[in-house]
């Protein structure tokens, strides 16, 4: 099943994989081109903040962590 990344404290510890996204608006299509972050790449969540519900996470093992926030999460539709 699908789940917006927003609600992933209810996965198990580990990398989800990125399935599909609920916007599909230019606007945040190339905003995903832009960070690199496309259909099947894998997640993993490295903090959530607690104010804004923003996420630390990392894509594909990447070194680099990258800041998303609620906004965005809410959009991709991920999987275990």
């Amino acid at each position: 099943f699908l789940l917006c990344l927003n609600h992933v404290l209810l996965f198990q510890p580990g990398a989800i994989r990125l399935t599909s996204v609920a916007n599909h608006s230019p606007a945040f299509l190339q905003y995903l081109d832009k960070i690199k972050l496309e259909i099947n790449d894998t997640i993993e969540v490295k903090d959530i903040q607690e104010f804004d519900r923003s996420m630390t996470v990392k894509i594909n093992q990447r070194k680099q962590t990258l800041m998303l926030s609620n906004e965005v999460t809410k959009n991709l539709l991920v999987s275990k």
